[in-house]
């Protein structure tokens, strides 16, 4: 099942043959354009390494775990390898080649290799040693290398490559073997598939294959100790589509992105190839886009437009028979979505008549659908209102020791359900609402997966939500039977609530919202220095003011100002 996606709004992708992001410790680093690799959790800028102009990165990073170490190609000939802990790139070490450099590829148990344009190679762990490239440069003047990748294998390593003669639509594979430091065993084949068009490919590491999809949607297989291909998969719905691109999601699962350029949208859909099944899809409003790849980093999809990065993540069952014949219903996600000026927002938006999910943990079928224009005043009706109380009062009750299979999810229905205790008047639950809301905003969760919950509120709903965080911080909210949330706790809520609603602040006629604002802003200026995070916070709010002219902007009138600076 996918998950509601986010866009990288800040970071601008450079067309590398390689995909420019990688997944380190929890964390993802972006190649963000020419000069620049920016470190980022939980959608969170981390860090970033720059480079001085006139040098520019020339292919994506890529982590080697054996050294704790990042390597990264700059200005087309010079290997640049630093630590993840270094603040700056000046720490690292340089080594210079006299031809240029294609990518470095990324080994699961050993360090990295490099490959050079020609085709030869150089084994990082040589670099103290020697500089000079080992193997046959078999990639002539007249072909474009386009792509390349690695495995290990008992005793060797074996080096694939894609390549594209100049004049032709004809791809050749290419593949190598590494063994005791010298090149072997070099071979080379045509890949064609009568009239069809080659439009996408990735390596199966799980089961040490190339995958290619061709223009009438069938896909392949080509085991890499013969390349005789093999049908994985026949999509009869796709018809010459603009851009096709593919991901290997595990060792049964696969990720088809469709680009139509005509209907300015991008179909995702995810396949299990065992029983040739379709999983789950999604469609997404985007524009046409010339460089389109995707790739699969943990549990999340990343899809490249050009420029623009987009991450979407999905959660997965074991390929099994019931699954393939339909038994769990929830599989298929029929949300359409279409772009927003600050968001990507979904038909839901559009249409009243939409519905939303509204689960439970102590129910182990998804509960029916409700209206979300309705969500909160209709969680007291019949089955879903018992559900969720029963919920309620043993979340309170077992305090931190409350223990569920979605922890994200509940704390979403019982905030929903708390709204609507607090807000509706004629209610027959016992419950204390500002007591369900303190234990809520004292509890613990993952933000990342909270942010894409709380982004199906409505928006009179975040508004409540900020008063009454603000109400806390100010202590026109008390409850006496439990601990009070502290400055960091409702800090972390107003930030999720500014991720997932930054839409909340963005209405100038408004003089509810207005003077929100300025509760916000007050509220803001106060709590500096008490949290980490506060300046990212801070710069967001400052942002919106002065690019929706908002709020006036104070200038004060001296010989001398202070500017703080994010270095």
């Amino acid at each position: 099942k996918f998950s509601d996606e986010f866009l990288f709004k800040n970071v601008t992708l450079k067309k590398f043959r390689q995909f420019p992001a990688i997944s380190i410790k929890e964390s993802l680093l972006i190649n963000d354009g020419s000069n620049s690799i920016v470190k980022i959790q939980d959608q969170k800028l981390l860090h970033s390494w720059n480079l001085e102009h006139p040098h520019f990165f020339s292919s994506a990073a890529v982590y080697c775990s054996e050294d704790d170490s990042l390597y990264c190609i700059v200005n087309n000939n010079t290997l640049l390898k630093w630590s993840p802990d270094d603040e700056t790139l000046n720490n690292g070490s340089e080594f210079q080649f006299q031809e240029p450099v294609f990518s470095v590829i990324p080994l699961r148990k050993h360090k990295p290799i490099v490959l050079f344009s020609s085709g030869k190679v150089l084994l990082t762990e040589l670099l103290y040693v020697s500089l000079d490239p080992i193997g046959k440069a078999f990639i002539s003047e007249d072909e474009e290398l386009l792509w390349a990748d690695g495995i290990e294998i008992p005793s060797e390593t074996k080096i694939f490559c894609l390549t594209l003669p100049k004049d032709s639509t004809s791809y050749k594979f290419h593949s190598f073997s590494i063994r005791k430091g010298k090149a072997a065993d070099y071979s080379s084949k045509l890949l064609e598939n009568g009239q069809l068009t080659l439009k996408s490919w990735c390596f199966d590491h799980y089961n040490t294959a190339f995958i290619t999809i061709w223009s009438d949607g069938t896909v392949h297989t080509h085991p890499v100790h013969n390349l005789t291909p093999s049908l994985l998969l026949q999509h009869k719905s796709i018809k010459n589509p603009h851009k096709l691109a593919i991901s290997v999601i595990n060792a049964d699962h696969i990720a088809i992105a469709v680009n139509d350029s005509k209907k300015k949208e991008t179909k995702l859909e995810m396949w299990d190839v065992k029983f040739t099944s379709l999983k789950a899809k999604k469609t997404l409003k985007t524009s046409p886009a010339e460089h389109y790849q995707l790739i699969t980093l943990d549990s999340s999809l990343f899809l490249q437009l050009d420029e623009i990065l987009i991450e979407i993540p999905f959660n997965i069952d074991k390929s099994t028979l019931a699954a393939a014949l339909g038994k769990s219903s929830d599989i298929l996600s029929k949300t359409e979505y279409r772009w927003n000026a600050s968001t990507l927002a979904t038909e839901i938006e559009k249409q009243s008549d939409d519905a939303m999910d509204i689960d439970c943990s102590s129910n182990k079928e998804a509960l029916k659908m409700i209206s979300r224009k309705n969500a909160i005043e209709k969680m007291d009706t019949g089955e879903i209102a018992n559900e969720i109380e029963i919920l309620a009062n043993r979340f309170i009750n077992e305090g931190s020791m409350f223990k569920t299979n979605n922890r994200e999810s509940d704390l979403f229905n019982l905030l929903c359900f708390a709204l609507r205790l607090k807000y509706k008047k004629k209610t027959a639950c016992s419950i204390d609402p500002d007591v369900l809301l303190v234990n809520i905003f004292t509890s613990t969760y993952r933000e990342s997966t909270l942010v894409q919950y709380m982004r199906k509120i409505l928006l009179l709903d975040a508004v409540r939500l900020l008063e009454i965080l603000l109400d806390i911080s100010e202590n026109k909210i008390t409850v006496s039977s439990c601990d009070m949330p502290s400055d960091a706790q409702i800090f972390d809520w107003v930030f999720i609530l500014m991720k997932s609603h930054i839409d909340v602040l963005l209405s100038p006629k408004d003089k509810k919202i207005f003077k929100l604002r300025k509760r916000l802003d007050t509220y803001l200026s106060e709590k500096i220095g008490i949290y980490e995070d506060y300046l990212l916070i801070q710069n967001m709010f400052d942002m919106i003011k002065k690019e929706n002219n908002i709020l006036p902007i104070k200038h004060t009138v001296g010989k001398y100002f202070v500017e703080t600076i994010d270095i």
